[in-house]
C-alpha cells in the first residue's frame, strides 16, 4: 500500500518531501485496518495530530479535531480508531467510529 508524501524509512516512515511543502506530513504513529490507515503527525506547534487515508491514499481526513495532542492510536476495525487524547490537560482514552474531516 503507497501512501503519497510517505515512505518508509529504517523502521519508521518519514515524509518524502522531508516536512516541506503544505501537505507534507512528519509520521510518529502508524496503524492499519481493511478500510483505513491512520497516521499520528507531527504538527508545526509541535503537537501529533491524527490523519486517516484511504487504503489506496485517495482520502486524507483528521480523526479529531480536538486543540490538544492526540496520540498512540489504536485500529479498530473498519474506520473506527482508539487514540489517547490530551486536549484536557490529562490523558483521555478516546475513540470515534470516523473521521471528524478537515477541521477548517
Amino acid at each position: 500500500m503507497a501512501l503519497p508524501g510517505i515512505v518508509p524509512a529504517v523502521g519508521m516512515f518519514r515524509p518524502a518531501s522531508r516536512g516541506t511543502g503544505k501537505d507534507a506530513l512528519q509520521v510518529d504513529d502508524l496503524t492499519v485496518s481493511d478500510d483505513a490507515v491512520t497516521i499520528g503527525a507531527w504538527t508545526p506547534e509541535s503537537l501529533v495530530k491524527l490523519w486517516q487515508f484511504a487504503p489506496d491514499g485517495s482520502r486524507k481526513v483528521r480523526v479529531s479535531c480536538n486543540r490538544g495532542e492526540q496520540f498512540a492510536p489504536a485500529a479498530a476495525g473498519g474506520r473506527q480508531v482508539v487514540w489517547i487524547d490530551a486536549t484536557t490537560g490529562s490523558t483521555d482514552l478516546v475513540t470515534r467510529t470516523r473521521p471528524a474531516g478537515t477541521c477548517g
